[in-house]
C-alpha cells in the first residue's frame, strides 16, 4: 500500500448527515456506551460516547464484481428482521435487482466494549467487499445553523501499516479492523479521494492513500475474505480504539450476541406495561398525588384481539376522571393483532376520545414495536381517520401535536415550569 498522503482537493466537501428515516437504532445493556442507527440496509450515525454524540455520519458497502460494481444503499434491495420485539438484533440481507450477488450482515452492539460488531458474508462469483467509513468525529453540542457544516469536517483518516484504519478529531478517535483482514486500505477526501469517487471514476479500487486530512475525510478498504467480521470501536487514544475493536473480534459474533441477548431479555423481563390488573393503584397513585401529571400509554393495553372491553372499560374510566392523567392514543395495532381493522380499533379508541376528551389525548406511533402489525403510516392514517370522525380539524391536530407539546413541555423556553 502506497504510504503517501491524499493530496490535498481544491475545496472540500461540505459535512452533512443522513436522513432522519431509519430502520432501526441499537445499543447494549452493559458497560458499552455506543449508539448505532441503520438506515437503507446500512449503519447512519453511530454516537459515541453519548447518546447525543454522533461519531459516523455512515459506514456502508461496495459491492464489485468483474466490470461492475454496486453501492448496497442505493441498490435499496434488502431485508430486515429481528429475532423478536424489543430485541434489536438484526439481519440485514442485500442483493441485486442487476448482478447476482447476496450480502448478509449481522451486527450487534458490544456489550462489554465501545464497539460495533459486524459478521458479514458476501456470495456471489468473483464478488469483492468493500465497507466504506465517513467519520464525523467530535463533540457535537448546540450550534448555530451557518455553523453545521464545520462539524466534523476537521478529521483525520490513516492507514496503519497492518491496514487498521483509524480517524481523529485530536481528542477522540476511531478504528476499523477488519478479520481475517483487508488486502487493501486507504484514507482520502470525500468528494475527490474517497473509496466511492474513486469507483465511481475508475471503476475499481485504485486509490491507497496513506492519510488524509484535516477535512471531510472518509475511509476504505477491500475485504481479503467474503465471510468474516468487523468492528467499528472508539476510544480516547488510537491504541484504546484498537484495542476495544480487537477485544470484540476476538470475542466473536455468537458470544457477543449471547451476552447482548441477554442483558435485554431480563430488562424486558421485568419491564411492565399499564394493564388492567395494575390499573386500581394507577388511579390510588393519581387520586394521592394531584399535583403530578401522568400519561397513560398505549390506552392501557386493552385486549382487542378478543373484543374484551371489560374490565378495562371501568378501570379506565376511572382513571381518566382524574384531571391530571392524559393518555397516549397509541399501541392498538398490536393489541388488535395482524389481522387488525378500524372497525375492531374503532370502539376503543371511540371510548378513549370519550374519557379524556381532546385536551388530554395524544397520538402515539409506538414504532417500531408498531411493525409486528403495521407500518407508521398506516398506524397514523388509521389515527387521522378515527380522530376525524369524532372531532373537529383543530382538536384532530391537538390530539396529534399540539398535546403532546403542552404537556410535555416541549419548546418551552429553558427554566419554565411544566404545565400544570
Amino acid at each position: 500500500m502506497a504510504a503517501d498522503p491524499a493530496p490535498v482537493p481544491g475545496t472540500q466537501a461540505a459535512q452533512s448527515w443522513t436522513s432522519g428515516a431509519k430502520d432501526l437504532v441499537m445499543t447494549a445493556l452493559g458497560t458499552s456506551r455506543l449508539w448505532a442507527t441503520m438506515a437503507r440496509g446500512i449503519f447512519t450515525e453511530i454516537y459515541w460516547p453519548a447518546v447525543d454524540q454522533p461519531q459516523v455520519k455512515d459506514f456502508g458497502f461496495l459491492v464489485a464484481g468483474p466490470g461492475w460494481w454496486q453501492e448496497v444503499k442505493r441498490a435499496d434491495r434488502y431485508t430486515l428482521s429481528t429475532p423478536e420485539p424489543g430485541l434489536m438484533l438484526p439481519t440485514i440481507t442485500h442483493t441485486s435487482a442487476s448482478q447476482a450477488y447476496q450480502l448478509t450482515l449481522r451486527p450487534v452492539v458490544d456489550p462489554g466494549h465501545d464497539a460495533l460488531l459486524v459478521d458479514y458474508e458476501l456470495t456471489g462469483a468473483g464478488t469483492r467487499l468493500y465497507p466504506l467509513l465517513a467519520p464525523h468525529l467530535g463533540i457535537s453540542q448546540v450550534t448555530p445553523e451557518p455553523q453545521w457544516e464545520a462539524l466534523g469536517a476537521d478529521n483525520t483518516a490513516w492507514a496503519e501499516g497492518d491496514l487498521a484504519l483509524f480517524a481523529s478529531d485530536g481528542t477522540r478517535f476511531l478504528c476499523l479492523l477488519a478479520q481475517p483482514g483487508f488486502t487493501r486500505a486507504g484514507a482520502g477526501y470525500v468528494g475527490d479521494t474517497d473509496g466511492w469517487t474513486d469507483f465511481s471514476r475508475n471503476g475499481a479500487m485504485t486509490l491507497t492513500y496513506g492519510e488524509a486530512g484535516p477535512g471531510v475525510v472518509a475511509l476504505t478498504g477491500e475485504l481479503a475474505a467474503g465471510a468474516g467480521r468487523l468492528a467499528v470501536a472508539f476510544g480516547d487514544s488510537p491504541d484504546t480504539a484498537r484495542a476495544a475493536a480487537r477485544a470484540s473480534l476476538d470475542a466473536g459474533y455468537d458470544a457477543t450476541a449471547a451476552a447482548f441477548t441477554r442483558g435485554w431479555q431480563a430488562w424486558m423481563a421485568g419491564l411492565t406495561l399499564p394493564a388492567p390488573a395494575q390499573l386500581p393503584a394507577a388511579i390510588r397513585v393519581a387520586r394521592d398525588l394531584p399535583g403530578v401529571h401522568f400519561v397513560l400509554d398505549h390506552g392501557a393495553k386493552p385486549d382487542i384481539a378478543h373484543g374484551q372491553q371489560e374490565p378495562w372499560s371501568t378501570l379506565v374510566a376511572e382513571l381518566a376522571a382524574q384531571p391530571n392523567v392524559s393518555c397516549k392514543l397509541s399501541g392498538l395495532v398490536t393489541e388488535a393483532g395482524p389481522r387488525w381493522s378500524g372497525a375492531r380499533i374503532g370502539p376503543y379508541a371511540d371510548r378513549l376520545i370519550d374519557w379524556f376528551g381532546p385536551d388530554r389525548l395524544m397520538f402515539g406511533s409506538d414504532w417500531p414495536v408498531c411493525t409486528l402489525a403495521a407500518s407508521y403510516g398506516e398506524v397514523l392514517d388509521l389515527a387521522v381517520t378515527l380522530l376525524s370522525g369524532r372531532l373537529g380539524s383543530a382538536e384532530v391536530d391537538a390530539v396529534l401535536a399540539g398535546n403532546a407539546a403542552r404537556i410535555y413541555g416541549l419548546g418551552a423556553p429553558a427554566g419554565s415550569p411544566p404545565p400544570a
